[in-house]
């Protein structure tokens, strides 16, 4: 049997043990059937969704046509549960990759296990997880990551690995630019855990392949990106996603990027930033680079080689930093959500983790390696736990009960061939919400109500036997005109039927007599945040 036969077992067991921890990790996505607006989208066969035109010509151009494609193969809610199990098995892929070739560099593989769990337990992982319909995102960590693995194999620039590791990164932009930041974020990883074991020739290498592949490439992707422009008009309500348009406030930019984005990350899996978490972190950090300085200093006696190490740390980690939110920071538009973050959040979990190690070098030597694999186990076992206290109560369970309840009062009204529904909505918040991802309800984001509408009655004909054919949509003023054919079992001709749906307009209460079918959402809404609220205190 040849070594990587061998090989194969243990990294199926790796692998299944990554995909049963994070099933445990986000097990409320699977135990609830539920849609987040991003989903919803996708099952708007027939209307009119310019998302992803827009995701095409903003560049994720590869994304935008998996968006597409995935309308046509998803039927029903319970349908996403195959796009979340794809999500799950990707991450534990990179988790797999990733302790594979940290064994190669001689690393413990069960700090290296908890690290992978530590990093894919995070806010941003936590949104895409909750997110189905965005599978794309995930891909785009995926491809940036292969791209930075097959690089460390690189020999010069001009070796097959380094095209090969430039085309992966071309691809991973592509899908989906901010999750393509990953690429810088590995490679800040490699360069603090120093994994190419004080060979500097060897680090200094990779670190110039790495800068010559990742910025060529990005400029490539930004002249793809001018050449398209011009073809795709941007409307007001798209300014934050436009790529394009690049500031040049760069000053209060970088003072929004630290106090927004930077302050966010620090407070690890904590959605609602709390400002004695940053400071801590942020201090447990540089504390432990002011240790490592004074070390150096005391221990090696050519002061040269250390001032030129400081001069490169102090350089290259805020750089890494800057350069794993770039698409973001260059725009105009100030967009901090977590989706965007998970390069930024990914740099500041390793810097703990390094900070962490260089505090544990105070800890008598025969107990080290036990200590930091306990303080990475809790860490990771924590993290766990955050995940899916956090997608149950910001993201499940608002989104589960809102759709059953519509569901149930759709299922109420008689079938007319025409009717006009209402939506009324409490205006004001009762969930704790942080950006467009987490403690909303669906019905909260505007636009929302004619596509719940929609897949409430698929669902609804799909529970009672009855084919939707031919449904299309169009806007007529304020109101959204959804037309479909419902075709009942043992029926030979279907029926065509006409939704006219708000929920934003004023209406009189005369109106009531002319088929104005009312939704209220008001005491769902007020019920649900009650029990958010119980929730909150008990977990």
């Amino acid at each position: 049997m040849s070594y990587e036969k061998k090989k194969i077992p243990g990294q199926l067991f790796i692998f299944l043990s990554f995909l049963t921890i994070f099933y445990f990790a986000y097990w409320p996505i699977f135990a609830f059937d539920f849609a987040f607006h991003d989903e919803v989208v996708l099952f708007a066969k027939g209307l009119p969704i310019p998302c992803y035109i827009h995701d095409f010509f903003s560049g994720r151009f590869i994304g935008a046509i998996v968006g597409m494609s995935l309308q046509n193969v998803l039927n029903r809610i319970v349908d996403l549960h195959i796009l979340r199990f794809l999500n799950l098995v990707l991450l534990s892929l990179m988790g797999t990759m990733t302790i594979g070739w940290l064994k190669q560099k001689s690393v413990n593989p069960a700090q290296g296990f908890c690290a992978v769990l530590i990093v894919f337990t995070q806010p941003p992982f936590q949104v895409w997880m909750a997110s189905s319909g965005i599978i794309f995102h995930f891909a785009s960590v995926f491809y940036s990551f292969l791209a930075t693995v097959i690089l460390t194999r690189s020999k010069d620039l001009n070796d097959r690995h380094t095209f090969q590791s430039a085309f992966l990164l071309m691809i991973a932009l592509m899908f989906y630019p901010p999750g393509a930041m990953f690429f810088w974020a590995v490679n800040a990883g490699i360069f603090l855990f120093n994994c190419y074991q004080g060979d500097r020739s060897e680090q200094k290498k990779h670190l110039f392949n790495t800068f010559a592949v990742g910025m060529t490439v990005i400029m490539i992707y930004a002249v793809i990106l001018k050449c398209v422009k011009p073809s795709f008009h941007y409307d007001e309500s798209w300014k934050l996603y436009d790529p394009t348009q690049m500031t040049w406030n760069y000053f209060q930019k970088f003072s929004w990027f630290k106090d927004e984005v930077v302050f966010s990350s620090l407070n690890l899996w904590n959605i609602f930033p709390i400002q004695n978490v940053s400071f801590l972190v942020a201090t447990v950090i540089l504390s432990a680079f002011c240790l490592r300085i004074s070390k150096r200093c005391h221990h090696e006696p050519d002061q040269r080689s250390v001032i030129r190490d400081l001069l490169l740390g102090v350089v290259l980690l805020p750089g890494f930093l800057i350069l794993s939110f770039l698409p973001n920071l260059a725009a105009q538009g100030n967009a901090p959500w977590y989706r965007c973050c998970v390069g930024v959040t990914t740099v500041i979990v390793f810097l703990l983790i390094w900070a962490v190690y260089e505090w544990h070098l105070f800890i008598p030597k025969r107990w080290r390696g036990l200590f930091l694999t306990m303080i990475l186990i809790c860490g990771s076992g924590y993290g766990a736990y955050q995940a899916a206290r956090t997608i149950l109560l910001y993201r499940v369970l608002p989104c589960a009960m809102e759709f059953n309840d519509v569901k149930k009062q759709l299922s109420l009204f008689p079938m007319e061939k025409s009717r006009r529904i209402h939506f009324i909505l409490n205006k004001n918040p009762m969930l704790h919400s942080r950006y467009d991802e987490l403690g909303l309800f669906n019905l909260d984001i505007p636009g929302t109500a004619y596509l719940v509408t929609t897949l409430a009655i698929k669902e609804i004909a799909w529970e009672r036997w009855i084919k939707i054919i031919n449904l299309t949509g169009h806007m007529e003023g304020d109101l959204f005109v959804v037309d479909f054919m419902l075709q009942p079992k043992h029926v030979s001709h279907p029926v065509s039927y006409r939704l006219l749906i708000s929920d934003n307009l004023t209406f009189p209460q005369e109106q009531l007599q002319l088929g104005l079918s009312v939704i209220d959402l008001t005491g769902v809404h007020q019920e649900i945040a009650d029990m958010i609220k119980d929730l909150e205190k008990k977990f």
